[in-house]
């Protein structure tokens, strides 16, 4: 497989685990935008694969959902994700940016 056919790949993976975790706990995208500091849009084009995130997007993901930054590449079933016991995720609320940040 050339580079570019494994990159596309990868983010794939990356885009979909993003968009599990994010789903999992009831979060929008234009939530997630604002408390990692990006446009909806930027994120809607990071879940679907098409734009990479960078390191920087990727550790403030892993403290925003409380998983080690190599989750995010993992194939894994979309039950995997779910980290929150149910009727947690209405206990759940967004940090700032500020909170997470690096």
């Amino acid at each position: 497989m050339d580079r570019n056919t494994e990159k596309k790949r990868i983010d794939k993976i990356i885009g979909n685990n993003i968009q599990m975790m994010r789903m999992d706990r009831n979060i929008s995208t234009g939530e997630l935008a604002d408390v990692i500091g990006l446009t909806r849009g930027h994120v809607t084009l990071i879940e679907r694969g098409k734009r990479g995130a960078n390191s920087v997007t990727m550790v403030l993901l892993s403290k925003l959902f409380n998983v080690p930054v190599d989750r995010f590449f993992s194939e894994c079933d979309e039950d995997e994700h779910t980290l929150l016991e149910e009727g947690e995720l209405e206990s759940v609320g967004l940090p700032s940016i500020e909170s997470i940040a690096v």
